[in-house]
């Protein structure tokens, strides 16, 4: 679940700041931010073709009763072996391709890409 209005991260840590070591954790759900049900539902399921070849299919749902914009960024993870080469070593890029697609560069894996099918 991911609500559509601000997320409450003052009201998590005001209240959670508060809290003792025996007390549970104030979680999400108890902000009341769902009340009104008002979110989207993301699912998202990974497929391996090959080695450099992996799928991800993320389905957006909106739960709330009108239209919401949902804002999905590509993300892509690298080990952080620059640090260990000094102020000048060359860190991995993300570039924007025409389309629904982006160009991933990383000095030592190459060039990889991202691509997207369905509305951007």
């Amino acid at each position: 679940k991911y609500p559509q209005k601000e997320f409450p991260y003052d009201q998590i840590r005001r209240i959670s700041a508060g809290l003792g070591c025996d007390d549970p954790e104030y979680e999400l759900m108890d902000t009341g931010i769902f009340d009104d049900d008002r979110y989207f539902d993301v699912f998202v399921e990974y497929a391996r073709e090959s080695v450099d070849d992996i799928y991800m299919k993320v389905s957006v749902h909106n739960r709330g009763p009108d239209a919401a914009d949902f804002h999905l960024v590509p993300q892509a993870f690298f080990r952080n072996t620059w640090s260990w080469e000094g102020e000048d070593a060359e860190h991995p890029t993300m570039e924007r391709l025409h389309g629904n697609g982006a160009a991933i560069r990383h000095s030592k894996l190459g060039e990889l890409f991202f691509s997207m099918e369905g509305e951007a």
